[in-house]
């Protein structure tokens, strides 16, 4: 298997990074199992509000798109370490992000993360590979991406992937929106003269997702199988209101399509 190249090719947005106000997570793909029946991902960034650095490795069942039992594994720095305040930020973030990926090696090499795969999709606004400050995250979410076209050659005519938001009523979030009710999204693969494939549709909002207002599409990576099917995985961002501006995150939705 190959070896993970996530332990850490640190290409960091953190220059000028100070007090937080507003944490805009940045992704780093770690790939797909070599049967594209996984794929694994980390993001990264520095809290809002404590300041604390944070990074978070999470794995799916592509076919289920699920969450793999004992995931995501997430390290966050102490606040009140008082080593921490005499070491440079970026060594702060490296060795948070060095020990979320530590705390997951065994369980990657279980699944056998080992291919990239292609990105066969991306929207350059997202700047998915930046931590951005509060201000670049109102930019970022004003620019979102809810359909994108995808190869072909791969996936057929005329073939996009489509975000759809909706309203889903949750009590929890009533006084944590500007709207009525936070968002839901769905997600659909639509195809000239082929069924509508339907990856995902909220029914309700996981309590780890918070209380979201906006989504939008980030990154679509592929790995293509030797039986003619495609692995997929649909990296969406997604923006809420936190305690001191908006705030981004990232998720995934997978599937094995035809």
């Amino acid at each position: 298997m190959k070896r993970i190249g996530f332990a850490i090719s640190l290409a960091f947005a953190v220059a000028a990074h100070g007090a937080a106000a507003g944490d805009g997570a940045a992704i780093h793909v770690l790939g797909f199992s070599a049967d594209g029946r996984y794929f694994a991902f980390e993001q990264y960034g520095e809290q809002d509000g404590s300041g604390s650095f944070y990074s978070t490795v999470t794995a799916v069942e592509v076919a289920g798109d699920r969450l793999i039992k004992g995931m995501p594994v997430t390290a966050i720095m102490d606040p009140d370490d008082p080593k921490l305040g005499k070491e440079p930020r970026d060594k702060q973030l490296a060795d948070i992000r060095a020990k979320a990926a530590a705390d997951a090696a065994a369980m990657l090499r279980q699944l056998e993360i080992s291919e990239p795969g292609v990105m066969v999709a991306w929207s350059r606004d997202a700047r998915a590979r930046a931590m951005l400050d509060s201000e670049q995250v109102k930019t970022v979410s004003k620019a979102t991406v809810m359909t994108v076209m995808l190869p072909p050659e791969r996936f057929g005519i005329d073939a996009r992937l489509v975000l759809r938001e909706f309203d889903i009523a949750l009590p929890r979030c009533k006084d944590l929106v500007s709207g009525e009710h936070p968002n839901g999204f769905g997600l659909t693969l639509e195809r000239k003269g082929r069924s509508t494939i339907h990856l995902r549709r909220d029914q309700t909002i996981p309590l780890s997702r918070g209380c979201p207002e906006h989504y939008g599409i980030a990154e679509v990576h592929a790995l293509p199988l030797p039986d003619g099917s495609t692995a997929l995985a649909v990296v969406i961002q997604y923006f809420y209101m936190a305690f001191e501006g908006p705030d981004r995150r990232f998720l995934v939705v997978t599937g094995r399509v035809r």
